[in-house]
């Protein structure tokens, strides 16, 4: 698989108790992917980074946000007569990233593509602009880290509490609680903000 926030082998040593051998190793690899993935969709955006283009509309503003994330921008084209030709290539002038912000040893990716010069982002139905760069993040934050190990081996013991029921105690069954509350506080300040 590819693009997991955590280690095949973290996880197994996370398991209690943890796995040494090799007979769970897909579906714990897929339990990783799953929940990477569902981290993605929590949190509008995802963690790794790609350089394939990203094609978006624009809304008649000088301001363009960009889920995940910009790196590294290279290119800005726009589609400006619904051919797929993207002719109308901006010079490196004509825009910046907004916001670039460093906290600690974590660089966060800029959020969006402001247009200067009196540029915009056109809101034709037709015209669609390229972005061409690296997008994401350039490493997995530990605590993206984290909750995907969290959520991996919540996965993998929901598998042994058929219906909802992990054990049964002094009052009756114990049930597993649809949301971690723990998952949902790490992954919280990492959701996808808007520039305004």
């Amino acid at each position: 698989m590819a693009n997991e926030y955590a280690t095949l082998a973290d996880l197994k040593a996370s398991v209690e108790p943890s796995i040494s051998d090799l007979e769970d190793d897909v579906n714990l690899s897929r339990l990783l992917t799953i929940a990477s993935r569902s981290i993605d969709l929590e949190c509008d955006r995802y963690f790794y980074s790609t350089s394939d283009p990203i094609y978006l509309r624009g809304d008649g503003t000088a301001r363009l946000n960009v889920s995940p994330g910009i790196l590294t921008l290279t290119e800005v084209a726009v589609d400006v007569d619904g051919d797929s030709g993207y002719s109308d290539v901006w010079e490196t002038t004509e825009y910046r990233l907004e916001p670039t912000l460093t906290t600690g040893a974590a660089v966060y990716p800029a959020s969006s593509v402001r247009a200067l010069d009196g540029r915009y982002f056109p809101a034709d139905a037709e015209t669609l602009v390229r972005l061409t760069g690296t997008f994401g993040w350039a490493a997995v934050p530990e605590v993206i880290q984290q909750a995907t190990l969290m959520l991996a081996i919540r996965l993998w013991k929901r598998a042994s509490s058929p219906l909802g029921v992990s054990g049964f105690g002094d009052m009756g069954p114990v049930y597993v609680r649809s949301k971690d509350e723990d998952i949902a506080r790490l992954i919280s300040p990492m959701k996808r903000w808007s520039v305004g």
